[in-house]
């Protein structure tokens, strides 16, 4: 990180706000802006194109380790599923927001694929309720079959805007959550949580 150089070729005005990059292929990363589509850059990011132009705001873009061309994004509280690098999107999968957020504006702010067990994916949700952007109410999903079902993760009462989510490297079992109050730990792959003591107050 002592040196960086701009890599924004073919991306004209648009600005990245969450990069993906594929597991299978290093030098190819994918972004996806909800205004413009879905953008793969080759040659570690050097150079961009336009794969999709999509209408219904795909947002946070994460590739699958295990299959090539494999690609999930999220959909506001939707999950969609590409099978051909990101060129076409038929397949997503809405998810069940509990009954306390149905009024809320909710929307998925983030993506995990795990790196070593394969089909398990984790979302990080962000429920936007009577003005609390920030410190509103946030929920965490599973999905143990490649994106074709997902279930509400059993969290903390309490839990806020959940902004990460990264699987351990060493042990598979574990997952972490970093959301605007705190850091959460996972012992079983993501499906139930418990809030981890000290460091930060939320990120």
């Amino acid at each position: 990180g002592l040196n960086w150089v701009q890599k924004n070729q073919g991306l004209t005005a648009i600005v990245p706000t969450y990069l993906s990059v594929n597991p299978n292929e290093p030098s190819i990363v994918y972004f996806a802006d909800v205004a413009a589509g879905v953008y793969r850059g080759t040659q570690y990011a050097s150079k961009w194109e336009l794969l999709k132009q999509t209408t219904g705001s795909l947002g946070i873009i994460a590739a699958d380790p295990f299959t090539q061309d494999r690609l999930f994004a999220s959909q506001i509280t939707a999950i969609c599923r590409s099978d051909d690098g990101g060129k076409t999107w038929p397949e997503c999968v809405d998810l069940l927001i509990p009954e306390q957020f149905l009024d809320c504006q909710s929307s998925i702010e983030v993506l995990s694929a795990h790196p070593e067990v394969e089909d398990v994916l984790l979302a990080g949700l962000r429920h936007w309720c009577e003005g609390e952007w920030y410190y509103g109410p946030g929920s965490i999903y599973y999905s143990e079959d490649g994106g074709d079902t997902w279930m509400q993760a059993d969290t903390p009462e309490g839990m806020k805007v959940v902004q990460d989510l990264a699987f351990d490297t060493v042990d598979a079992n574990v997952a972490y959550a970093g959301t605007t109050d705190g850091f959460y730990l996972s012992e079983d792959a993501g499906q139930t949580w418990s809030k981890m003591a000290g460091g930060s107050n939320g990120i």
